[in-house]
């Protein structure tokens, strides 16, 4: 299977959910995101991966693999679930410089946002600085020495 540029799969959430009529359509596609949402097994919920600033618990585990970022997530708000589905299709299984292209603008343009209570806002903020703290430091690590 060959894998669409961090910026095509941006590109198709935005206009996934552009196409949604209000803001009850987008909350029935983001519910519907998290029940289809693979998740992570019982055994890998352990408290050194959970979110902080989450309401719900939600679990980000970052891992690398040949110079390439993947991310292995679940949480026990179908909510929260739903946006760990757009995460994961963004930025999982990502060189770290394509996952630092994407600006954090890109996520508050989809409006997102508006549909999270301040605490669920504050948590998925979170998972994204994560996300972009992992691949920063990754990339630093790999950076040929000069």
């Amino acid at each position: 299977m060959v894998q669409v540029s961090i910026q095509q799969q941006c590109q198709e959430i935005k206009q996934s959910l552009a196409r949604l009529v209000d803001k009850q359509d987008t909350y029935h596609y983001i519910f519907k995101l998290g029940k289809d949402f693979a998740g992570i097994d019982l055994p890998a919920r352990q408290d050194k991966y959970l979110v902080a600033g989450c309401v719900s618990q939600a679990w980000l585990i970052p891992y690398h693999k040949e110079q390439r970022l993947y991310f292995d997530m679940d949480s026990e708000a179908l909510i929260v679930r739903g946006i760990m589905s757009l995460l994961h299709q963004v930025y999982h299984n990502r060189p770290p410089a394509e996952i630092l292209s994407v600006p954090v603008d890109f996520w508050l343009d989809l409006q997102l946002t508006s549909l999270l209570s301040m605490n669920r806002r504050s948590g998925t903020l979170g998972m994204i600085k994560q996300i972009l703290q992992y691949a920063t430091v990754c990339q630093a690590w790999w950076q040929p020495q000069q």
